[in-house]
C-alpha cells in the first residue's frame, strides 16, 4: 500500500469535535455518491 496526501476540504460535508472517555474525538461526515465520491481521490 502507497500512502497519498489528498486535500478532502472540499468534501468535508459537516464535521464536530467532542470529547469522549478524555480523548477528543473527531467526527466527519464527507461525500459519498455516484458523483462525488471521498474514494475515487485515492
Amino acid at each position: 500500500m502507497v500512502a497519498k496526501e489528498v486535500n478532502i476540504k472540499e468534501h468535508i460535508k459537516s464535521f464536530e469535535l467532542c470529547e469522549e472517555n478524555g480523548k477528543l474525538v473527531l467526527c466527519t461526515v464527507l461525500s459519498s455518491g455516484t458523483s462525488v465520491n471521498i474514494n475515487q481521490c485515492f
